[in-house]
C-alpha cells in the first residue's frame, strides 16, 4: 500500500506544479480578447481605433457588407469636384473627431465657400440672400428678423457648454449604458422631447426666422426641417453657427485613413502580430452559447468565435438573425429612417423662375447656393446647391447659366418636370445619383414616457448606432464608440480581478 501512495503523491504534486506553471504562463501571455465590429463607418472604425490604441491584448475584426469602407461617410468625385454625399462637416468643438484628425495628421479645410452666397427659398420666392460679407449679412438678418439671430446663437452656445461635458465623462471612463444616460449626463434630455421649432419659440426666436432660415439650415443637412427634435436641431445649427470643416479630399478620406492606420500599425507590421483584420463579408447571423461567447456567420459560413460584438450600423438595416439572443423592442430603435436621394446634374438655370430675381439678371450675379426651407417642387427637394460656377464659354449677356448642381430630395428626380416648371432649361444632363435608404433616422421628438434604447443589446453585445435616435453626425458616432470601448474595458478589468482572486485562492 505504501508503495502505491508515495508515487501517487509525487504524481499529484507534479500535476499541481504543471497546472501552476500553465496558469503562470497564461497570466504572462493571456489569450487575446476577441472583438467583432459589424460596419466600417466612422463609428465602427473609431471603435477599432480606440480598442487597439489603448489595449495591448485584443484582436479586432471589422466586417463590412458593402464593397467600400466608410458607411454613410461617403465622398465621390464628379467632373473633378469632390462631393460629400453623406456626413458633410465637423467643428473644432467636436473634440473626439478633432483629436483623431490631429493624431493621424489628416489635413482638413473650411467647409464654407465664402465667395458663394446662399439664398433661402420657398417654392418660387427667395426669402433671404446672403452677400458673403458677415457683417452685412448680420445687419440684413437683424433688419428682417430682429433679435432672433442673437437669441438663437446664445441658446446654442449655452447648449454647447452642456454638450462638451460629455468629454470629461468619457475621459474619466464613466459608463453610459444607454441614450437616456447620455442625455441625462449632459442635462439635455429635454431637447429630445420637443421639436426644434418648439424649443426656439420658447427661446423667443420669431416664427418667421424659424420658417425662413432655421428650417432651411436643417433641411440642407438632414433633408428634414423644423419638425426634427431639438437635440438634432441643436447639433445641426451648432455646425452652422461655429466654423464648419471637412477633410481635404472629402470626408470619406477620414475613415480610409483610420483603416489604413489600423492595417499598418496592427496588421501589416511584422512585430505587431495580427491584432486587426478587415473583411468584406456580410454578417447574416449572430449566435450566443452557454459560455457567453458569440459565433458569427456569413451566409452559413462560420467566421469564428468572439468575446464581444459591436454592431456599428443601423440594427434593422443589417437583417441579422439572432440565435439564443432575445432583443427588447425598445432596443431596436430607431426604426423609421429618412430616405435621401443625392443627384448631381449639369444644367442651365433661369433666374427668372424666382420672383425675387429680375428676369434680366446676368448669370454671374445669380450663382449662389439655393436652400429650400420646405419640401418643394413636388419632388420634396430640400437643397439646390450650385457646386461649380458658370462655364467659361457661356455668354454673360444671357439670363441662363450652366452649372453643376447638387440636388437633395426624398425621391428620384424627373428632370423633364423641372424643365417644365421653368427652373431648368433643355439640355439638362444627369451626372451622378446615389440613394440612401437608411440615411439617418427620422429625427422626431420622442414622447417623454418612451423608453430610450440601450447601447447594450445583451451581455457583451453592443449597438453603437442606438445614439442616433437623438441625432446623427460623425461626432455622435465617435462618442458612442468611445463609450462602448470604456464598457468593454471595464468588463475586462472585472474579469481579470475575478481571475486573479481565483488564483490567490
Amino acid at each position: 500500500m505504501k508503495n502505491i501512495i508515495l508515487p501517487a503523491i509525487i504524481l499529484f504534486q507534479f500535476l499541481l506544479l504543471l497546472t501552476n506553471i500553465q496558469a503562470y504562463h497564461e497570466n504572462l501571455n493571456p489569450k487575446p480578447i476577441t472583438i467583432a465590429i459589424i460596419g466600417s463607418g466612422i463609428g465602427g472604425s473609431s471603435a477599432a481605433y480606440y480598442l487597439l490604441k489603448e489595449n495591448k491584448n485584443v484582436k479586432v475584426d471589422i466586417y463590412e457588407k458593402s464593397s467600400r469602407i466608410g458607411g454613410r461617410v461617403y465622398s465621390e468625385t464628379v467632373e473633378g469636384e469632390i462631393n460629400d454625399l453623406g456626413a458633410s462637416f465637423f467643428i473644432q468643438e467636436n473634440e473626439l473627431i478633432y483629436s483623431i484628425i490631429k493624431e493621424l495628421k489628416i489635413p482638413y479645410k473650411s467647409a464654407l465657400d465664402y465667395s458663394q452666397p446662399i439664398a433661402f427659398f420657398r417654392d418660387r420666392e427667395i426669402l433671404f440672400k446672403s452677400t458673403g460679407w458677415d457683417l452685412i449679412d448680420l445687419m440684413k438678418l437683424v433688419w428682417k428678423y430682429g433679435l432672433s439671430p442673437f437669441r438663437m446663437y446664445f441658446s446654442l452656445k449655452n447648449n454647447l457648454k452642456e454638450f462638451i461635458k460629455i468629454y470629461k465623462v468619457l475621459s474619466q471612463k464613466e459608463i453610459l449604458n444607454g441614450l437616456d444616460d447620455f442625455l441625462e449626463r449632459i442635462k439635455l434630455k429635454n431637447l429630445i422631447n420637443m421639436t426644434i421649432e418648439e424649443f426656439l419659440i420658447k427661446e423667443n426666436v420669431s416664427q418667421s426666422f424659424i420658417d425662413d432660415i432655421v428650417s432651411g439650415m436643417i433641411g440642407g443637412i438632414y433633408n428634414q426641417h423644423k419638425e426634427i427634435n431639438a437635440f438634432a436641431g441643436f447639433i445641426t445649427l451648432a455646425g452652422v453657427n461655429y466654423t464648419p470643416y471637412n477633410i481635404q479630399g472629402g470626408n470619406g478620406v477620414l475613415v480610409q485613413k483610420i483603416i489604413e492606420h489600423l492595417n499598418t500599425t496592427y496588421s501589416d507590421d511584422i512585430n505587431a502580430g495580427e491584432n486587426f483584420k478587415f473583411y468584406y463579408k456580410p454578417i447574416t447571423e449572430i449566435s450566443k452559447d452557454s459560455r457567453n461567447k458569440f459565433t458569427l456567420f456569413s451566409n452559413e459560413e462560420d467566421l469564428g468565435e468572439y468575446d464581444y460584438v459591436i454592431i456599428a450600423c443601423p440594427l434593422l438595416k443589417t437583417g441579422i438573425k439572432f440565435s439564443n439572443i432575445e432583443l427588447d423592442d425598445f432596443n431596436k430603435m430607431p426604426q423609421v429612417f429618412q430616405t435621401n436621394k443625392k443627384t448631381l446634374i449639369h444644367a442651365k438655370i433661369d433666374p427668372g423662375y424666382f420672383t425675387y430675381e429680375n428676369p434680366t439678371t446676368k448669370p454671374k450675379d445669380f450663382l449662389y447656393s439655393l436652400i429650400s426651407v420646405n419640401k418643394t417642387l413636388s419632388f420634396n427637394i430640400s437643397e439646390f446647391l450650385i457646386k461649380i460656377s458658370r462655364d467659361k464659354n457661356e455668354n454673360e449677356n444671357t439670363n441662363k447659366t450652366t452649372a453643376i448642381i447638387h440636388i437633395q430630395s426624398d425621391d428620384d428626380l424627373d428632370l423633364e418636370f423641372l424643365v417644365h416648371k421653368g427652373l431648368l432649361k433643355n439640355g439638362t444632363e444627369k451626372l451622378f445619383e446615389y440613394k440612401w435608404d437608411f440615411a439617418y433616422p427620422k429625427l422626431e421628438a420622442v414622447d417623454s414616457s418612451r423608453k430610450l434604447p440601450s447601447f447594450i443589446l445583451a451581455d457583451n453585445l453592443f449597438h453603437l448606432n442606438a445614439i442616433e435616435l437623438a441625432g446623427s453626425c460623425m461626432e455622435m458616432s465617435i462618442i458612442s464608440a468611445r463609450n462602448i470601448v470604456n464598457m468593454i474595458e471595464k468588463d475586462r478589468n472585472k474579469n481579470v480581478e475575478i481571475h486573479d482572486n481565483k488564483q490567490d485562492l
